[in-house]
């Protein structure tokens, strides 16, 4: 969660502070313009949310889960436009890591693990 939260913080200043180098070495597709900053605030947020739920995960199980569907939305959008639309096909590893980070967060945020010693209903049989 924290390499993650890192990635999109990276990630999200880029689109901010060096949008052209962001779109050339991360998109390379279209001119950087206003929807660079608006791409680094989505990746910001990510990131903050993140950096929130890795201090405290279970307790941020819905920051989890949210972020979850989140990158899994984030994902179909890019697989639909890889598909129909204009994408580069190299967006297919964008995509599947995605895909697969968002499924993790997901899975975590819906069945977290339980600190060591914790009793469960019905383990004391």
């Amino acid at each position: 969660m924290f390499i993650a939260a890192l990635g999109h913080l990276v990630v999200g200043l880029s689109f901010w502070f060096l949008p052209e180098l962001a779109v050339d070495e991360i998109l390379a597709w279209g001119p950087s313009s206003g929807w660079t900053t608006i791409l680094g605030s989505y990746d910001l947020s990510v990131a903050f949310a993140l950096f929130l739920a890795f201090r405290d995960p279970l307790g941020n199980t819905g920051i989890i889960k949210f972020v979850g569907v989140l990158l899994i939305l984030h994902a179909l959008t890019h697989a639909y436009y890889t598909v129909i639309g204009d994408s580069p096909p190299r967006f297919w590893f964008v995509i599947a890591y995605l895909l697969t980070g968002g499924i993790v967060l997901l899975w975590f945020g819906i069945n977290p693990p339980q600190p060591r010693g914790y009793a469960t209903y019905g383990s004391n049989k």
